[in-house]
């Protein structure tokens, strides 16, 4: 019997422990792979297994827990998005107003996702949601006069639920809170307050169950319009907004960190706290305005913001300060202080022939504190050069609220041809004439309501020669 080489034994009973090794390789693969996709599958298939009984729980719920009319159109579930928590879609949700508020829409959203903890769906005990997501949605806040708000819709104890006593089953855990894309509307009846966000992205992260906790937030918005007593005090501003806040949240109490904040091209930053109470806002903050810059300022200016800004050339020294201390209460204010000053100021467009020279600005906004009737406006000075002919003016207003009391003066020339030199004016615009003005005049504007002109007081003279504006929306007759 011939001698089979020794090598070829061990090559032989190489490749037979190769082959069981891939066999038993091959067999936990296999298994693996099976319970990965029974898991897969099963994870797809529970959500038809919960969703009408989800579906039914979120509208009971809601319509336990808030005096408003709620209801959402579709459920959506998923276990895998999120996995190993569950994602939980309203799609189509609106929120209405009862009683007082009846007609009030407060939240319509396309969108609200939530995070669940998976584990506490297989149970009738505790539903834990960990994240919030709002999209696309319309809000709006409506304050009546006696102080009551359309969104304080949580009923405050069991004999306000009628016959469904039992507890809710919601636990938040929250630790994200999202909202995309939504436009929020503010409505006070008392003091014609109005304000209107477009297109709010805010993204906050932290631990919403601790007492304390860094919140960290950030939010833009495209557009904001402000009106207080039927004047509008904020127009198209756009805010951008990235700051830690050191939240204590057992004591409702807010202490900025580190933030940047733009108010369309002012960069600046917030010192100080704000303490939510029951009725009430305590705060103490306080602006840092190390970067500002004259250019920055310009953009407060809807005009020169909306037109060609990226390309403007400007420069001037600029101070800015400011800060509000003490409760927001109702028609109660804390105390307000804002100084400006601009000194040696230019702007030019690249494509224009000239430029606008030595402006110089001084501005003092305050306001001691209680009715924003007391606030002060006074604008010092107020000077510049176009096309070479200078023009001075100062100015004071006092009870802006109830009845505005003016004192104004005014010294110079203003050429309006020239301003298609130093603005891009639209094409259907045309500016033409020469105002020469050394005016002082005081009043209120009580006396034109009454027709009492002979109240106000004006000396000094105007000029006005070859005035000409044409405009769109101007009419010419």
């Amino acid at each position: 019997m011939a001698k089979i080489p020794i090598f070829v034994i061990c090559s032989l009973n190489s490749n037979n422990m190769k082959s069981t090794k891939k066999s038993k390789f091959r067999k936990a693969f296999n298994i693996i792979f099976a319970i990965v996709l029974l898991l897969f599958i099963t994870l797809l298939i529970l959500p038809f297994a919960f969703k009408d009984k989800l579906m039914e729980l979120g509208k009971r719920e809601l319509n336990k827990q808030l005096n408003a009319e709620v209801n959402f159109e579709k459920l959506g579930l998923n276990f895998i998005r999120s996995f190993p928590d569950a994602t939980l879609q309203l799609k189509n949700i609106y929120i209405a107003g009862k009683d007082d508020f009846k007609g009030d829409t407060l939240l319509k959203s396309e969108h609200i996702n939530l995070v669940v903890n998976l584990k506490s769906l297989f149970g009738d005990t505790e539903y834990e949601i960990k994240k919030v997501k709002l999209s696309d949605a319309k809000l709006l806040a409506h304050v009546l006069k006696d102080g009551r708000a359309n969104w304080d819709i949580v009923k405050k104890d069991s004999t306000e639920i009628d016959t469904d006593t039992t507890e809710s089953n919601f636990k938040l855990q929250l630790k994200d809170v999202k909202i995309n894309r939504t436009d929020i509307t503010y409505l006070s009846d008392s003091g014609s307050v109005a304000g209107i966000l477009k297109n709010l992205n805010l993204a906050l992260n932290g631990d919403f169950t601790a007492d304390s906790t860094l919140l960290k937030t950030k939010l833009t918005v495209d557009t904001l319009d402000f009106w207080n007593g039927g004047i509008k005090l904020a127009n198209k501003l756009a805010l951008n907004i990235n700051a830690d806040i050191n939240a204590n949240l057992k004591d409702k109490r807010y202490a900025f960190a580190n933030n940047t904040m733009k108010i369309n091209a002012i960069p600046l930053s917030l010192n100080g706290w704000v303490q939510l109470e029951d009725s009430a806002t305590n705060m103490d903050l306080a602006l840092d305005t190390k970067e500002i810059d004259f250019k920055s300022i310009l953009s407060l200016i809807p005009a020169i913001y909306s037109n060609s800004f990226a390309s403007l050339k400007a420069d001037g020294k600029v101070s800015l300060s400011g800060f509000a201390k003490g409760k927001m209460e109702g028609e109660n204010y804390p105390s307000f202080d804002l100084n400006l000053a601009v000194a040696d100021g230019m702007f030019q467009y690249p494509n224009l022939p000239k430029s606008v020279q030595k402006i110089q600005l001084s501005t003092h906004l305050t306001n001691p504190g209680g009715s924003l009737d007391k606030t002060v406006i006074d604008v010092s000075k107020l000077a510049f050069v176009m096309g070479g002919n200078p023009f001075s003016a100062s100015g004071k207003i006092k009870t802006p609220v109830s009845d505005p009391d003016f004192d104004i003066k005014a010294l110079g020339t203003i050429n309006l041809g020239m301003i298609k030199d130093v603005y891009p004016l639209k094409k259907s615009t045309n500016l033409n004439g020469v105002l020469n003005m050394d005016v002082k005049t005081s009043g209120r504007m009580s006396y034109v309501e009454k027709n009492a002109y002979e109240k106000f007081k004006f000396n000094g003279t105007m000029n006005a020669k070859n005035v000409l504006l044409k405009s769109e929306g101007i009419p010419q007759d």
